[in-house]
């Protein structure tokens, strides 16, 4: 893995060269790290050179270059983010087990954990970006793990489809969707992304305001025409069965016969994703919390953090 001065040099040269150029408005994405493995393959098979991976992933057999993307603050990185990774993964799994689809829209998924930062003079709260990128890395270890794991234990007959995985760590400096499927496409031009978005976001994104200036169908109909979304509601456990009930068709309603309505055969929901009473409460603000309140409550930082990325956080000391 890169340490955190390796991850600023290469933060700020790409920030430099885009004012340089006079390209800080154009779609750009750096990739500080990268993991291309087999699932059920020898360890001693693991790439880590970045060149590689996006090499591997465009010279794939498959019409689909699909990438699976989480777009977070990652201030700090959670449970809740590698348990939503791995659900997804899952999800794909039980797609391609179903056979009612076509198999390459959902075989071989590759995995791109992505910040977007689109003024590097803008001080962030918490963790810099050097430092969000290195939790990244360490998500992604974690995630590698975890996807083993799952496809040894349930996915064994699709060995033919899930071979070469993937995991890519990446900054870009736009905010829009539609201008991160454009900085996706510079490495990867055949890419078929799939951004994992919750309720609140996904409701946002079709909102008029965010496409002042354009024609809003025109973008979602180019949009939607190469990309996907993996819909995920934030709160998905209540102690009532009949809020759950309400919360799902309130999603169900929004993609089927609200805003979403035409393009709901490119809006996959992960129904119950979160349907823990424990993990469906973990959130990267309350995390920080608890770190401010008692800085070395170990028990209790474990129900919201890896305990790779509390390491991290106390040698960095970082939320104090």
């Amino acid at each position: 893995m890169n340490n955190v001065n390796e991850i600023s040099i290469k933060v700020n040269s790409f920030f430099t060269n885009l004012k340089e150029n006079n390209c800080i408005q154009t779609p750009s994405i750096l990739y500080t790290y990268g993991k291309h493995f087999n699932i059920f393959g020898n360890e001693k098979d693991i790439i880590v050179d970045i060149n590689t991976i996006l090499n591997d992933i465009n010279d794939s057999k498959n019409e689909f270059k699909n990438i699976i993307i989480l777009d977070s603050s990652f201030n700090p990185p959670t449970v809740a983010h590698i348990k939503l990774l791995t659900e997804t993964f899952s999800f794909y799994c039980e797609k391609l087990l179903s056979g009612n689809i076509n198999n390459n829209e959902f075989s071989n998924p590759n995995f791109l954990l992505l910040i977007t930062n689109n003024n590097v003079d803008k001080k962030l709260v918490g963790a810099n970006l050097s430092q969000r990128l290195q939790m990244m890395e360490i998500v992604s270890n974690n995630l590698h793990k975890e996807i083993i794991k799952i496809a040894n234990e349930k996915f064994q007959s699709l060995k033919n489809q899930l071979n070469n995985i993937n995991i890519l760590v990446g900054l870009t400096n736009v905010g829009r969707f539609i201008d991160k499927v454009i900085a996706l496409k510079q490495y990867i031009p055949k890419a078929k992304p799939a951004f994992i978005m919750g309720y609140d976001t996904i409701t946002r994104f079709f909102m008029e305001k965010y496409y002042i200036g354009l024609n809003m169908k025109e973008v979602l109909d180019g949009f939607f025409l190469e990309s996907n979304i993996i819909c995920a509601d934030r709160i998905m456990y209540n102690e009532s069965n009949k809020d759950n009930t309400k919360d799902n068709n309130e999603l169900n309603h929004f993609i089927t016969e609200g805003p979403a309505k035409s393009y709901q055969n490119k809006i996959f929901i992960l129904n119950n994703w979160l349907n823990d009473n424990v993990i469906c409460k973990v959130s990267s603000s309350e995390a920080r919390n608890i770190l401010k309140e008692n800085y070395n409550d170990q028990e209790k930082l474990q129900v919201f953090l890896p305990k790779e990325i509390i390491s991290f956080i106390l040698y960095e000391n970082l939320y104090i």
